[in-house]
């Protein structure tokens, strides 16, 4: 009888033995399949977050480019109606309709920087902006002094002073937007 109750407890320890290796499989298994679903979303998430700011940074930098193309614009408009204006002749309706898409474009890319960056872009162009909305007044209030004979001396005065006070804030933009194209994408 000794023999079979050693053929028994041996057949319990292992069955015991059995249940607890496939308890462990089972656990090792499931704790795997969640460790490399925890990678695989690390992965997912890390390259989601790197394409983001690939695709941030890029649109920071046809906001800038764009930008910078309205401002040459502004400045081509603007020099060809300083030439004419100081001949004592109006600039064609063609190049103050020139200035003014490129100065409504502006703003939009004023609106573009807040959302894209760099802050310190937006807030150059915004006194861009301005300055080239008082220019344009000034433009027309020049215009109009031609037209009806007017004396024009403080008009060209004031033109001259406004064109070169835009001068820094546009450097200080071609400098800021250089910086920004260079440095790494400050988005989070």
């Amino acid at each position: 009888m000794n023999e079979g109750w050693a053929a028994l407890v041996a057949g319990g320890f292992g069955l015991v033995g059995a249940l607890a290796a496939a308890g462990a499989a089972m656990w090792g298994a499931r704790t795997g399949a969640a460790k490399a679903l925890e990678a695989t979303y690390a992965q997912v998430t890390g390259q989601e977050l790197a394409e983001h700011r690939h695709w941030a940074r890029e649109q920071r930098m046809l906001t800038l480019m764009e930008t910078v193309d309205q401002l040459a614009t502004l400045d081509a408009a603007l020099s060809s109606a300083w030439v004419k204006l100081l001949m004592g002749t109006v600039p064609t309706p063609e190049r103050f309709e020139e200035f003014g898409v490129a100065h409504r474009a502006l703003m939009r890319c004023v609106f573009r920087l807040g959302v894209w960056g760099p802050d310190e872009g937006r807030a150059v162009a915004q006194e861009i902006h301005r300055l080239a909305t008082r220019i344009a007044e000034v433009w027309i209030l020049w215009e109009g002094a031609l037209q009806s004979g007017n004396p024009t001396d403080s008009l060209q005065e004031d033109f001259r002073v406004l064109r070169t006070a835009l001068s820094a804030p546009w450097a200080e933009f071609l400098n800021v937007a250089g910086r920004a194209l260079r440095e790494p994408a400050q988005l989070p």
